[in-house]
């Protein structure tokens, strides 16, 4: 598979330096890469048995009051942190 560098550009809205041959060819070589691993047998490993477990999402007990937490704020309303848009 070829990483066509211009067009991802092109997609991206993203400015490219004039000479992008080595940056292409370092894509190229890191999708390369990608394929052999995906290719790789993972069969008997060690961990094939075992399964992820992880903690029980719970909500913090202790937490502070209203008037702390927006303490320090310049602006808050509605139990909310006023900030400025970032888009227009």
């Amino acid at each position: 598979m070829e990483f066509d560098l211009r067009k991802t550009a092109a997609l991206s809205k993203l400015e490219l330096p004039c000479d992008t041959d080595l940056l292409e060819k370092q894509m190229n070589d890191i999708i390369d890469m990608i394929s052999v691993i995906s290719r790789a047998q993972d069969t008997g490993t060690e961990d094939d048995n075992k399964r992820v477990v992880l903690r029980e999402d719970i909500a913090a007990q202790d937490q502070m009051p209203p008037g702390e937490i927006f303490e320090n704020a310049p602006e808050h309303e509605n139990g909310y942190f006023c900030v400025p848009a970032m888009v227009k």
